[in-house]
């Protein structure tokens, strides 16, 4: 028994040490790649923690949200590694990749625990090669930690190891709080194995794991108090539940999508199902999943929702694949030749073509980032000493150094409402909109304004436009 369990801790430490190399060096050559898109908004928090006192972070010691009520979880130890090693875009990213090892370890130690070693390996690199998972394990966002801590907490959760559960699931809360729904799954989970044992077991067993949801009560009862919004207070018009029925069946397709069916996601779905035809498989497992996916998944039906903000599901997600495809192909050769071909199929999917929207969903979110630094770049270098006009994200890649764009501020602003002109008008507007048309364009076109730059193409295209006399062609 002790030479089993012998062997078993070095096959763990080699298959760790392998997936920890895989990461890191697929990692290391984007760790200095510029802030994009929505990390600009969370490394913005670290970075104003970071000139102040730690504990300003509780509600009600700093003004109403400095913070957008979000959560402190990824920002907060960000703002005391910055305090102690100083600012780095690199540092942040490093950061996230080691909760990339982290999601990847515990997916491959949860798979395993459920189908066996080669399941888990197979699951922790579907998870890794999956262009949303590839492509967040360097960025600044909260989606892959969470995805991450989640898989983490439910991995010491099944194993009843309730300290090590505990501790990951309040810190999973603390990343994200819609990561609550893998923690209210779990406990469902609980309740429902353990109704065959007794309903008094079940309903102790359900509150033990649901445990870490009363603990961040506090929290974000005193967000309420301090703030009058418990929870994240985005900074555009929306409210949560606001649409009713209608807007969470008109929102339901493209969750769904992003759920089961995008970037080879409908492989996995198709295998899974049709593993639940055995009687063999761990149909008590694939209930965890399936409620972990509807909680955590098919809840964004009634919130706001980007594609990323169901990474927490993808490990469990894939943990089933791999379990699934174990149990389907029982010839071995045949098995790692249809991984083989699945992992191919992943790593040609992690830049997307046709490209769509901002690309933050794969590896395409390195050209958007290129294009920017050229526009940022121009712009500093031929009108830097001119007032610009820009919306999101360039009012803040220009006006903010830290970010890498400029090396220096430059007086940027909003547009003002509709309806309203900009008093003085500046001199200088940019347009950017992936995948659509950005209404400055038609702003400059009506103020007769020439474009004195283009950057990029296509879906990803820049604009500076220039009032008569400010710069010069090109």
């Amino acid at each position: 028994m002790i030479a089993s369990a012998m062997r078993a801790l070095a096959s763990d430490a080699v298959v760790f040490t392998g997936l920890c190399a895989l990461v890191v060096a697929s990692k290391l050559p984007v760790l200095a790649t510029p802030y994009y898109w929505d990390e600009t908004l969370w490394i913005g928090f670290a970075h104003k923690l970071a000139r102040g006192d730690l504990w300003e972070v509780l509600p009600g010691l700093h003004e109403p949200f400095r913070f957008g009520n979000r959560p402190p979880g990824l920002f907060l130890p960000m703002a005391a590694l910055f305090q102690v090693a100083g600012a780095s875009i690199s540092l942040s990213h490093a950061f996230v990749v080691c909760f990339a090892v982290v999601g990847v370890w515990y997916t491959y130690r949860l798979a395993a625990l459920w189908f066996g070693r080669e399941a888990g390996v197979l699951a922790a690199l579907f998870l890794f090669l999956n262009a949303t998972y590839f492509a967040q394990s360097a960025m600044f966002l909260a989606d892959l930690p969470a995805a991450a801590l989640a898989v983490a907490a439910v991995y010491y959760g099944v194993q009843r190891r309730f300290g090590a559960y505990f501790a990951c699931a309040v810190y999973l809360i603390f990343i994200k709080e819609t990561a609550m729904a893998v923690v209210g799954a779990l406990a469902a989970w609980a309740f429902l194995v353990e109704t065959r044992t007794s309903l008094r077991t079940a309903v102790a067993d359900g509150a033990r794991y649901a445990a870490p949801l009363l603990v961040v009560v506090p929290w974000y009862a005193g967000q309420w108090l301090a703030t009058g919004h418990a929870f994240v207070r985005y900074e555009f018009e929306f409210e949560p539940f606001a649409g009713g029925l209608r807007a969470a069946l008109d929102q339901l397709p493209y969750v769904h999508r992003w759920v089961v069916w995008e970037q080879g996601r409908w492989l996995f779905s198709a295998v899974i199902l049709a593993a639940l035809a055995r009687p063999a498989f761990r149909r008590r497992e694939v209930l965890l999943v399936a409620l972990i996916v509807v909680a955590a998944g098919y809840g964004f039906t009634l919130l706001y929702f980007l594609p990323r903000y169901v990474l927490p599901v993808a490990p469990f997600f894939f943990a089933a694949g791999a379990g699934a495809l174990v149990e389907l192909l029982r010839d071995r050769r045949l098995r790692l030749g249809a991984a083989a071909a699945i992992l191919l199929m992943l790593v040609r999917g992690l830049e997307e073509d046709p490209p769509r929207g901002n690309r933050e969903w794969n590896m395409g979110y390195l050209d958007v980032v290129r294009t920017h630094r050229e526009a940022c770049a121009f712009i500093e270098r031929e009108l830097g000493g001119h007032a610009v006009q820009a919306r999101f994200p360039f009012v803040a890649l220009l006006s903010r150094p830290e970010l890498g764009y400029v090396t220096a501020p430059l007086d940027v602003s909003l547009p003002p409402p509709p309806g309203r002109d900009a008093a003085p008008a500046p001199d200088v507007i940019v347009a950017a909109f992936p995948g659509g048309v950005d209404p400055l364009d038609e702003v400059a076109a009506r103020r007769n304004l020439r474009p004195v730059g283009r950057f990029g193409d296509g879906e990803i295209r820049v604009t500076v436009y220039v009032a008569d006399g400010v710069g010069r062609a090109s």
